[in-house]
């Protein structure tokens, strides 16, 4: 049996708005805006640069036009850099040990080009699908064990969701 990946149950989360790194930080509070809830993804020469999102914006004194004391911050003064990066190969236990790392947003990419975002509630779905056991198979099957850490960085990661 072929394990689980994350490109398998990404599909929900194909739609999102980029964003150019150099942007004001103005443009990415408008984007934000229709972006229901979702970060924006920040592009820098045409590559995955990081997510910036409204509490990105709110932690350095923003309101919700993106106006500040500070009226030259760009995108890239405010994002959360993207430290680990996904493709739609990773196993789902894989990923779980990632977004632990990473945050509740994970980017999964394919040549290089974010195709996806992932949440904790993506994950949450695998755990109450009708297929028992799928996280601990797609475990068995690339050797990442599902250790009690990994299980509570997903109950950590869907508590930070709110769920």
């Amino acid at each position: 049996m072929k394990a689980k990946t994350i490109g398998d149950v990404a599909t929900a989360q194909r739609s999102f708005l980029t964003i150019n790194h150099t942007e004001h930080v103005s443009a990415a509070a408008r984007a934000l805006r229709t972006a229901c809830a979702q970060p924006l993804v920040v592009m820098r020469d045409g590559a995955l640069a990081g997510l910036v999102t409204e509490s990105d914006l709110f932690a350095r004194g923003m309101n919700d036009d993106g106006l500040s004391l500070d009226s030259k911050l760009t995108v890239a003064d405010v994002m959360t850099k993207i430290g680990l990066v996904v493709t739609e190969s990773t196993t789902l236990a894989e990923a779980i040990v990632a977004m632990e790392r990473q945050g509740p947003w994970l980017p999964v990419t394919r040549d290089g080009q974010v195709v996806a975002l992932v949440t904790a509630v993506d994950l949450l779905r695998l755990v109450t699908s009708p297929q028992p056991g799928v996280l601990t198979r797609a475990a068995e099957e690339t050797e990442v064990m599902l250790s009690a850490p990994v299980w509570q960085g997903l109950l950590n990661l869907l508590a930070e969701a709110g769920i």
